[in-house]
């Protein structure tokens, strides 16, 4: 039976990127309340969008580190390249 590459912690990653995109989903409703649009789109659509791009911008680098971290042959450029993107992620949060 052939092991699965999608691990438990995948699926945290993405249960925690969920729970993180619904809570700023929530928050820019409370802060652009009485507002008629957000980025230009009207305020329910603007603060998915919002919701959207935080969260993408908090799981994409935490998956992208993970899989830097199965380093095959190129263990130099792989380090280099896990590296930035752990830095993109810190600094998202």
């Amino acid at each position: 039976m052939k092991q699965s590459k999608f691990t438990w912690a995948d699926t945290l990653t993405i249960i925690a990127g969920m729970i993180y995109g619904v809570i700023t989903y929530l928050g820019a409703r409370y802060l652009h309340f009485e507002e008629e649009t957000v980025l230009g789109f009207s305020n329910n659509m603007g603060c998915i969008i919002t919701s959207i791009l935080f969260t993408l911008a908090l799981i994409l680098p935490a998956m992208g580190a993970k899989v830097f971290k199965r380093a095959d042959k190129n263990f130099k450029t792989a380090i280099k390249i896990e590296l930035t993107i752990f830095l993109i992620f810190i600094c998202s949060c």
